[in-house]
């Protein structure tokens, strides 16, 4: 019977050392070693979908073919979210990444008004 009482204990620990490598280790490891591309790929495709929304309001064409390449920022951005996703990496700690990109990355309100200036009349 010790060698029963022994195997359980050692399962329980096993057990137990499996779910804080799987829950706590990994994600905490993948986040930090992808938070910065992560940031940056939030930022670039915020800022192509921002573009690519003006872009498409004035109707050209050539310049709507060209801000189409600008979105493929969003793909890179969608597969490093399904990456970090996928080894456990929480979407509210996603969330709160995107939102601080979004923060530090933000552009004077003049850039943003020079979106909406007339050009020609």
């Amino acid at each position: 019977m010790k060698w029963l009482d022994i195997t359980f204990k050692l399962s329980v620990v096993v057990g137990v050392l499996a779910y804080i490598f799987k829950e706590l280790l990994v994600p905490t490891v993948v986040l930090q070693m992808n938070k910065n591309d992560f940031m940056s790929y939030s930022k670039a495709c915020a800022q192509a979908m921002d573009s690519n929304w003006y872009i498409e309001q004035t109707g050209n064409t050539r310049l709507s073919a060209s801000s189409n390449i600008q979105l493929l920022d969003c793909h890179e951005y969608d597969l490093l979210q399904k990456h970090m996703l996928k080894y456990g990496v929480s979407e509210y700690a996603l969330s709160e990444l995107g939102l601080k990109a979004l923060e530090l990355h933000q552009r004077p309100a003049s850039e943003i008004a020079e979106q909406h200036k007339f050009t020609e009349r």
